[in-house]
């Protein structure tokens, strides 16, 4: 009969466990991934240049220790409060920023989030393709 309550014990303790591990292994399943395009160029001196499309980030050229930024409204479209995380692809991380990162949103909350593009004296000249990666986290 002993025996039998410690296996019983025991078998609630791993359940407990095994729930346990369910439920924080949720927290960081991202719920929604956005990608969004970046292209811009690096150039020698400054060049005026208008830039009017919106289906991705497109900074047109930055010249070599100058700046160049553009705003990303974020929108949280979920009925739960989510952690937000912004990454840059390698190509571009170097010469590319975000203002702030893992920012927590509530339900359909809004948050503008200013890019910059600054390319110091040893970025090479030409033109640079990345993405952005905008991922939705729940939090519990």
């Amino acid at each position: 009969m002993r025996k039998k309550i410690i296996i019983i014990i025991l078998l609630c303790i791993i359940i407990l466990i095994i729930f346990n591990l369910y439920i924080n292994s949720r927290k960081n399943f991202p719920i929604a991934i956005q990608t969004i395009p970046v292209f811009f160029g690096v150039t020698e001196s400054n060049e005026i240049v208008f830039v009017v499309d919106t289906d991705a980030l497109k900074f047109g050229p930055a010249h070599k220790g100058g700046y160049n930024t553009r705003d990303l409204i974020i929108t949280n479209p979920f009925l739960i409060k989510v952690r937000v995380n912004l990454t840059l692809s390698d190509e571009i991380k170097n010469v590319t920023f975000v203002a702030f990162n893992n920012f927590i949103l509530q339900p359909n909350e809004t948050i503008n989030v200013t890019v910059k593009v600054k390319p110091d004296d040893s970025t090479p000249v030409g033109n640079y393709t990345g993405y952005l990666n905008v991922t939705f986290y729940r939090i519990d």
